[in-house]
């Protein structure tokens, strides 16, 4: 994976790089359930997926009220953005919530599925990233959530 950016997003405990990649699914042959970084729309309604501790390790867990471009910190355990959003902050104090995305929930125009690693971690997730989204914009192409996801 090479970066795309030099610069990390910086979050209280959790910092995010942008890096190179195109959208992919994968699978694991292992009996334990992918972490939500690898599948975040598998969320049920009013959740999201958001780191929970200081070694990025992602679950699904309740909402917050940020919308695409809203302003957000990323606090471990503590979601900031609405279902389908993570919040990537530029500094320890300005971030926003941006939309998750993958081969079928595409991003708003302008926007591409950037891979985006935890740094000092192996966690990768894919968001939508570039350009400024549209003040109405809901997300991807379909950020909404799977009838059968999982629960919190």
């Amino acid at each position: 994976m090479r970066n795309l950016l030099a610069r990390s997003f910086a979050a209280s405990g959790v910092a995010l790089l942008l890096a190179a990649g195109g959208c992919s699914s994968s699978s694991s042959s292992s009996s334990t359930p992918a972490a939500c970084n690898t599948q975040p729309f598998t969320c049920a309604a009013g959740t999201t997926c958001w780191p929970i501790d200081q070694a990025a390790d992602f679950k699904c867990i309740k909402s917050g009220a940020g919308k695409a471009g809203d302003s957000c910190l990323n606090t471990p355990n503590s979601a900031t953005c609405g279902d389908g959003f993570l919040c990537l902050q530029q500094t320890q104090t300005d971030g926003h919530c941006v939309p998750y995305c993958d081969s079928a929930h595409t991003c708003p125009t302008g926007q591409a599925c950037t891979a985006a690693q935890i740094i000092g971690t192996t966690q990768v997730t894919h968001v939508c990233f570039g350009g400024s989204p549209p003040p109405d914009a809901g997300g991807g192409g379909d950020a909404g959530h799977s009838g059968d996801a999982a629960a919190e």
